[in-house]
């Protein structure tokens, strides 16, 4: 099993199992500081957005596992990742041990899958093939 494979695996199982944490709250209540409830009941004052998170994490570690449409998951990832890497600096800084993971795991996988995006940091090139 090589790096990336395991890289892959492993963002998959973070994306499923903190999407299904969003959705079910499964893992139970955490202890989370004030300001970081007041951000998660202003997120649930919003309706849909919450559960439709969740949902796009789920799927987005579903297609990571499967090994179908990585690159795509692999996008999509790096914004999940993003937010909550910002939510934990902000605030919760203790719990950003798994967001650091995601980060880790999302970078060897870009890595691994660096020919599937080289077109999108290739514009001279295909500028000039389109002419």
């Amino acid at each position: 099993m090589n790096v990336g494979k395991v890289a892959r695996l492993t963002l998959g199982l973070l994306f499923v199992l903190f999407g299904l944490q969003g959705l079910t709250g499964f893992m139970g209540e955490r202890m989370l500081p004030e300001i970081a409830n007041s951000a998660i009941e202003m997120i649930d004052g919003l309706l849909f957005v919450r559960p439709f998170l969740a949902l796009l994490t789920i799927l987005t570690g579903i297609l990571l596992l499967a090994d179908r449409l990585v690159p795509v998951a692999a996008g999509v990832g790096f914004v999940i990742i993003l937010a909550a890497i910002i939510y934990h600096v902000v605030f919760h800084p203790k719990g950003i041990m798994f967001a650091l993971l995601g980060l880790i795991a999302w970078g060897v996988l870009i890595y691994d899958y660096r020919r599937e995006f080289r077109m999108i940091f290739m514009r001279e090139k295909r500028v000039a093939r389109e002419q």
